[in-house]
């Protein structure tokens, strides 16, 4: 799921972030100081569903996507209790929402929806928060068939049917002179 559309929408459309980007990973958006406040860090998880079969000689599969857009604000406001960085980040969390909920980047992915909100951190007038949304999409790809045997039966043809299972004959003994035929 490309992130780039998301973050452009975020720039253009919520005028009070200072600063959208992305982050490898939850733990470093989380944990990041951001050069400047307001900031969004935009991340996402895929999870695909079991593949539903194939369409025209391609594998179809479900997609689920997770936006996770990482809100920081500072505000030294109330300090002690947070009210000021609370404040604004219900303005930003609400920009936010306007920006992406029922947005799409592109005709092959599903709308955005809100899925869900909490805050992360609160320590020293800095508030960090979570906005989670959700899109899918169909991934298709090309199924190329293959044929499977074992190594030691690729190895001598005559011996391996048009099926790629193993022909094999049968060894006996015979109980008079102990002939192996």
């Amino acid at each position: 799921y490309p992130l780039d559309p998301v973050e452009a929408r975020l720039r253009a459309e919520v005028s009070a972030l200072r600063l959208v980007g992305n982050a490898a990973d939850l733990h470093t958006a989380l944990s990041a100081q951001p050069k400047a406040v307001p900031a969004a860090y935009v991340l996402r998880t895929e999870r695909g569903d079991e593949p539903h079969g194939y369409s025209g000689g391609d594998l179809v599969q479900r997609m689920r996507v997770a936006v996770q857009v990482v809100l920081w604000v500072r505000n030294y406001a109330a300090t002690d209790t947070g009210a000021g960085a609370r404040a604004e980040m219900d303005a930003l969390q609400s920009a936010v929402r306007q920006a992406l909920i029922n947005w799409q980047p592109s005709g092959d992915f599903d709308v955005l929806s809100l899925e869900a909100e909490r805050d992360e951190s609160f320590n020293a007038g800095s508030l960090v928060a979570q906005s989670v949304f959700r899109t899918n999409y169909r991934l298709q790809t090309e199924a190329t068939p293959v044929f499977l045997y074992t190594s030691d039966a690729a190895d001598d043809l005559t011996r391996v049917g048009l099926g790629g299972q193993r022909v094999m004959k049968k060894k006996t003994t015979c109980k008079r002179c102990s002939h192996k035929y």
